[in-house]
């Protein structure tokens, strides 16, 4: 069965059937076990950019997690990938994290090129939540699990940056990233072609509080 085929006896009218999207990469070996025990933050990515078809490939990937709401659109997205932009952004979230944590304001940069808060990557995403109700939130990270396997699977690096989402949330921002004001950023995620071998990291095994079967 290949990924656009339905099982019998569930069928859908021709309009109901998601289409695949014309940029989408071609199918790789990568299963989605592979994916999820290979996937790693990444901290050093290369000066490659992300293909625009990626991107566009991705963000069909994240709008297909689970939503409450069928019939209406609950994600909205940013793509930053002006390196002054990430730049301004990094050095905007630096302020904020200093000021939070009760240190000095020092600067997150030394040039324009070097982007501290962003681990030096070149594209950042970021998913904004637009229902203005706290049960869709967890869609949002539903999307940006979707996102990060689907990187990998395309053989690219992903790391959530949690500090920029304040940023994100300000005035200012919204502003200058033509964001509504109601939409709220939940996950921002850099994005990359990871520089080196990732390392492997060992999880703790799960721990089943109850088994009832």
């Amino acid at each position: 069965m290949n990924a656009m085929s339905e099982p019998k006896g569930s069928p859908l009218a021709a309009n109901d059937i998601p289409p695949r999207p014309a940029f989408a990469p071609g199918r790789r070996t990568m299963t989605i076990m592979d994916a999820i025990y290979s996937r790693r933050a990444v901290q050093r990515f290369t000066a490659a950019p992300v293909p625009e078809t990626a991107i566009h490939a991705l963000l069909y990937a994240a709008v297909q997690a689970p939503t409450l709401a069928q019939d209406s659109a609950a994600l909205g997205f940013s793509i930053i990938g002006d390196r002054q932009v990430l730049c301004d952004l990094s050095e905007w979230t630096g302020r904020l994290y200093n000021a939070v944590e009760g240190q000095a304001m020092t600067p997150h940069r030394a040039e324009a090129g070097d982007l501290d808060f962003f681990h030096g990557g070149h594209l950042l995403m970021v998913i904004y939540d637009l229902s203005g109700e706290a049960r869709h939130v967890p869609e949002c990270w539903m999307a940006a699990e979707n996102l990060m396997l689907a990187a990998c699977g395309m053989g690219l690096g992903t790391c959530l940056i949690a500090p920029a989402v304040d940023a994100l949330n300000g005035a200012e921002w919204k502003r200058r990233l033509d964001v509504p004001k109601a939409a709220l950023a939940v996950a921002a995620i850099v994005l990359g072609t990871p520089e080196g071998p990732l390392p492997t990291v060992n999880r703790f095994p799960p721990e089943v509080f109850s088994w009832l079967s």
